[in-house]
């Protein structure tokens, strides 16, 4: 989606499941991540501070999910940044068994963008 010199778009969409045991830390690990790519099309340098908020919604209940306290902004690519492209990576608890699509809510700079029916199967 694009609005006014940005431009956002979903690179992937990740689901682990894992549950692990160790000596000192037990407990279900597992997560749906998303990672966007935002980028200026002025070519002009992102400013990693400008994130509000993200959250999804579930298309056929229209419940809300709001992203567990991590989230990472990381020049792209890694290792000879273009600066006005960015990845937005965020990970949210596991949801229910049988939502099929979703649709992504992703607030940067004052702009609101909205990825709709975004399949996660």
């Amino acid at each position: 989606m694009i609005a006014q010199n940005l431009k956002v778009s979903l690179e992937k969409v990740t689901k682990e499941k894992f549950y692990i045991t160790y000596s000192q830390v037990t407990g279900n690990q597992s997560y749906l991540g998303l990672t966007l790519i935002i980028e200026n099309l002025e070519e002009k340098k992102i400013n990693k501070a400008a994130f509000e908020y993200i959250y999804i919604e579930d298309t056929t209940t229209k419940q809300k999910y709001y992203p567990i306290p991590y989230f990472e902004i990381e020049n792209f690519p890694q290792d000879q940044p273009l600066l006005y492209k960015a990845k937005f990576y965020a990970k949210f608890q596991p949801l229910p068994h049988g939502i099929i699509t979703i649709n992504i809510y992703f607030k940067f700079e004052g702009k609101l963008f909205t990825l709709k029916n975004v399949d996660i199967r």
